[in-house]
C-alpha cells in the first residue's frame, strides 16, 4: 500500500493539515452512504491511519510496525519505572530522558558486538563446510556437515532476534527525541507515567528545571 498515492498528497512535503483534508475530501467520495465503494473506504481510512502525523509517517518511513512501536513504549516505560522507584533521588537533579537515552545507547553498543559476534561465528562455519579431510568417512562428512548447518541455523535465529531487538530500541530513541510531539507516549506503561507525565513535577525531573 502507497498511503500517499491513495490519499494523493506528496510524500516529501506533505503536512498534517494537508493529510487531513485530503482525507475528508475523498472520505466524502468514497463514503459507502454516498455510494462508494466500501473496500476502497477502508484502504482510504487505513492509508490515512498510516500517514496522519509526522510521528506515523516517520513510523511508515522507517518500515516501523505497531507491535515495534509498541515493544520500544514498552520498553521506555521499563526504563523510566525503574530510574523513578529505584534511583528517584539520584535523579531528580539530572534528566531523566537523558539517562534513558544513555541506556538505550548502551543497550544498542551491546547489541552491535553480539551480532559482530554472530558474523564471526557464522563465517568460520562457512569456511568448515564441505571441507575435505584425509581420514573421515562418507558418514562422518555428512555427520559433521549437518552439525555445522545446524549451528548456522540457529546463529540465524539469533541474528535474528537481535536485529528486532535492535529495531525496537532504535523506535525507543526516535519516540524518546520526540518526545514533546509525540502521542505515542500516551501508551507507555506504567500507570505512573500516564499520571505524571503533564504534572509541573515531571517537568521538572526531565528538564532539570529549578
Amino acid at each position: 500500500m502507497n498511503p500517499y498515492k491513495i490519499l494523493g498528497v506528496s510524500r516529501e512535503t506533505c503536512t498534517d493539515e494537508e493529510v487531513k483534508k485530503a482525507y475528508r475530501n475523498k472520505a466524502k467520495l468514497l463514503h459507502p452512504d454516498q455510494g462508494g465503494d466500501p473496500q476502497e473506504f477502508q484502504e482510504l481510512k487505513a492509508a490515512y491511519e498510516l500517514i496522519k502525523s509526522k510521528t506515523k509517517r516517520d513510523s511508515f518511513e522507517s518500515g516501523e510496525t505497531d507491535t515495534i512501536r509498541v515493544e520500544a513504549l514498552n520498553l521506555i516505560g521499563a526504563l523510566f519505572n525503574e530510574l523513578l522507584y529505584k534511583s528517584f533521588d539520584r535523579y531528580m537533579k539530572t534528566s531523566f530522558l537523558v539517562e534513558i537515552e544513555l541506556r538505550l545507547k548502551e543497550g544498542l553498543d551491546q547489541i552491535s558486538k553480539e551480532l559482530q559476534e554472530i558474523r564471526t561465528k557464522s563465517r568460520s562455519l562457512n569456511d568448515r563446510l564441505g571441507v575435505v579431510f584425509l581420514k573421515p568417512g562418507k558418514q562422518e562428512r555428512a555427520l559433521f556437515d549437518e552439525v555445522i548447518e545446524h549451528n548456522l541455523k540457529q546463529l540465524g535465529y539469533e541474528k535474528k532476534k537481535l536485529k528486532s531487538v535492535k529495531k525496537v530500541h532504535i523506535t525507543a530513541l526516535r519516540i524518546l527525541r520526540n518526545f514533546e510531539e509525540s502521542s505515542d507516549w500516551d501508551d507507555v506503561e506504567p500507570q505512573a507515567l500516564l499520571m505524571a507525565r503533564d504534572s509541573s513535577d515531571f517537568r521538572k525531573i526531565l528538564y532539570s528545571i529549578d
